[in-house]
C-alpha cells in the first residue's frame, strides 16, 4: 500500500528533487517544510523531479496502539513510515478519531485544526 491514500483531491503542489526512489503516494517533506505526497503513477528515480501534492485529505498508516482525537496534530515518522504523535514533521490535523486497533488515520494535509467557538451572549 502507498504511504498516503488520497481521500479528497489536492490542489496545492510543489516540485521536489527525489532523494532516493519515490513511488506514487510516498510521503515527503517539501523544501517549504510542508508535508506532501508523491503524485502520479510512475516511480521517480533518485535525482529526478517529482510532483508532490501538499493539500487534501489523506489516509496514512499508523501503529495499532496509537490514538488521535479529531483535530489532534498528526506527525510523520519517516523511519518507520507511520503517523505518530511526535515524529519528523507535521502532516496536519486528524479529521476523524483514530482508536486503538485501527491501523490508519485520516489527515487534512497541512491543514489547521478546527476548534469550536464558544457561545457568545448578546
Amino acid at each position: 500500500m502507498a504511504e498516503a491514500q488520497v481521500l479528497n483531491g489536492a490542489w496545492d503542489e510543489e516540485i521536489v528533487t527525489a532523494s532516493g526512489s519515490y513511488a506514487s503516494g510516498k510521503i515527503v517533506k517539501a523544501p517549504s517544510n510542508r508535508a506532501g505526497y508523491v503524485a502520479g503513477l510512475n516511480a521517480i528515480d533518485d535525482g529526478e523531479k517529482a510532483l508532490i501534492k501538499t493539500t487534501g485529505k489523506v489516509r496514512v498508516p499508523s501503529a495499532s496502539a496509537t490514538t488521535f482525537s479529531v483535530g489532534a496534530e498528526v506527525q510523520w515518522d519517516n523511519t518507520n513510515k507511520l503517523a505518530v504523535a511526535s515524529g519528523d514533521f507535521v502532516l496536519g490535523p486528524a479529521i476523524a478519531a483514530k482508536t486503538n486497533g485501527q491501523t490508519t488515520v485520516d489527515v487534512l494535509l497541512n491543514g489547521r485544526p478546527s476548534v469550536a467557538a464558544d457561545a457568545v451572549d448578546t
